[in-house]
């Protein structure tokens, strides 16, 4: 995930990348990301580095495309900064459906 240039996260998931990685070019964190392996360097408030996301296989859940489902004890439920939430999640789900918003395109 970028090879030049600078991309800005903001309650983002990048899991299970390969060969190689997550990360390589510069990455500027705005906070609640979930990188799987480390290589982002994330270091902003809320961001979550190394822990696998525990995602669902790529799939229809519903909506216009497939996505991955967070499955039971994803720390990327609950865990998205809710003041840059959208509204709905891909599927068109409406946000936050428990505490939070949780990170990524999928809502639990």
């Amino acid at each position: 995930f970028n090879e030049s240039g600078t991309i800005t996260l903001k309650n983002t998931i990048i899991a299970n990348n390969s060969p190689g990685g997550d990360c390589s070019g510069s990455i500027a964190s705005t906070g609640h990301n979930l990188d799987s392996d480390g290589t982002c360097s994330l270091g902003a408030t809320g961001d979550i580095s190394s822990q696998l996301p525990l995602l669902g296989p790529l799939q229809n859940n519903g909506g216009p495309t497939f996505t991955h489902a967070l499955l039971e004890g994803s720390p990327a439920i609950d865990a998205a900064d809710d003041a840059n939430c959208p509204s709905a999640d891909q599927r068109g789900i409406p946000r936050p459906q428990e505490a939070a918003c949780d990170i990524g395109a999928f809502e639990r």
